[in-house]
């Protein structure tokens, strides 16, 4: 029997144009174009792509600017990333703040202690010495 030739996929259009890898690509890209995407008001999987550029919900009506091709560019992952660190790291430095006071206090509570203890111990040195 004769090999069958393959279905063609998204990039079917193509035909033999352009190149084997060239087509692939195109096929990763539209295929993660066209897949389902997470709103991110309403985190249902109802995002679909209106135009370049213009994604909308059909579930919330969320209209937003993202990417080209996908709801969430490498760019905007990164700068939302920067802004959690930085809010964090405002309510870790808080945090932090709190603990070395906590520390400090432990420490002075401690060192009290052990001052008045050295107070007790050196009176009894004093008596045995008067002995």
């Amino acid at each position: 029997m004769s090999k069958r030739t393959k279905k063609a996929s998204m990039t079917g259009r193509y035909g033999p144009r352009y190149g084997v890898s060239i087509r692939r690509r195109v096929l990763e890209v539209e295929t993660r174009q066209r897949g389902r995407h997470t709103c991110p008001r309403c985190a249902a999987k109802a995002l679909s792509r209106t135009s370049t550029g213009i994604w909308s919900c059909r579930k919330c009506g969320h209209t937003y600017a993202g990417g080209a091709y996908f709801p969430e560019t490498a760019q905007h992952k990164t700068s939302e990333r920067a802004i959690r660190d930085a809010v964090e790291g405002k309510v870790r430095k808080e945090e932090e703040q709190a603990q070395t006071e906590a520390r400090a206090q432990a420490r002075a509570a401690r060192d009290s202690a052990r001052e008045s203890q050295r107070e007790q111990r050196g009176t009894r040195d004093t008596r045995r010495r008067e002995r």
